[in-house]
């Protein structure tokens, strides 16, 4: 493996990373939706003045966008993604 990759592995890599994942992934099953949309889902929903950059290859890629920018998720849901 590359330095690169390393240093992915490295820096993401980790128990808590994944455990992070699977809670981000039970929450998409349940909303229905996938787990990349309501990873954007959650980066929309921070409380920052910030705009968030998407990009889609396809027209079913710029939808599945759309649909993760209509996802509203809670304060107890984003608490729930971030801390378990």
């Amino acid at each position: 493996t590359d330095y690169n990759g390393m240093l992915v592995v490295e820096t993401y890599c980790s128990e808590e990373n994944f455990e992070r994942f699977d809670r981000a992934d039970a929450l998409a099953k349940e909303k229905g939706v996938t787990v990349t949309q309501m990873a954007l889902a959650y980066v929309l929903n921070l409380p920052l003045p910030i705009h968030t950059l998407v990009g889609a290859r396809n027209s079913a890629e710029m939808r599945a966008n759309d649909e993760a920018l209509a996802l509203k998720l809670t304060p107890e849901e984003m608490r729930w993604l971030e801390v378990g």
